[in-house]
């Protein structure tokens, strides 16, 4: 189980030929998530094969905001995600007899809640806009893991998603991250 709380700041400046216009819109955001996985299959301590399944909720929200042109209506989003998946892992033993693990995933995601709507007012006219992609997408990726000592590891991994939706309907998904980081075990 993870929680996350976080204050939100986002500066837009927007460039055009007559004028340069910025807004500032601030927010916080609070979230946990659940996540477990089972090993399904393992040989000889070098190779694990781990079903995983992760639900995780998401609250945001946003303060109004104002430049030259619009007022940006305040408002709140939650999401609620779901993922089912399984990751390889292939354990190696550095020379320094540290573990390393190299992995391949395969994960689908659903996303259970419609996209908040964000309302634009100009001169008294109201215009709301949405993301429209589909709910449910597949994600494919690699990595490495390896650890400084017993407590902390680093980790990276490239991830590419796409979607299940049809891009004739204007909601494909698709994407790739590169994910960097360090984990502390307490």
């Amino acid at each position: 189980m993870v929680g996350q709380a976080a204050k939100l700041h986002n500066d837009f400046t927007i460039k055009s030929d007559s004028s340069r216009d910025k807004a500032t819109q601030k927010g916080w955001r609070a979230g946990i998530s659940l996540e477990g996985g089972v090993p399904l299959w393992k040989i000889d301590n070098a190779w694990l094969l781990e079903g995983q399944a992760q639900l995780s909720y998401q609250y945001t929200k946003y303060q109004g905001f104002k430049d030259n042109t619009f007022n940006v209506d305040k408002y709140d989003a939650d999401t609620l995600r779901g993922r089912i998946g399984a990751r390889l892992v292939r354990e190696l033993t550095t020379a320094e007899n540290k573990p390393l693990k190299l992995y391949g995933l395969v994960n689908v995601h659903h996303d259970f809640f419609k996209p908040e709507r964000v309302t634009f007012v100009n001169d008294g006219v109201s215009t709301s806009v949405s993301e429209r992609y589909g709910k449910s997408w597949g994600e494919l990726g690699v990595g490495i893991q390896g650890w400084a000592n017993k407590s902390t590891s680093v980790f990276g991994d490239v991830r590419y998603q796409h979607g299940f939706s049809s891009p004739d309907k204007g909601d494909a998904r698709e994407g790739g991250s590169v994910n960097i980081g360090v984990r502390f075990r307490f």
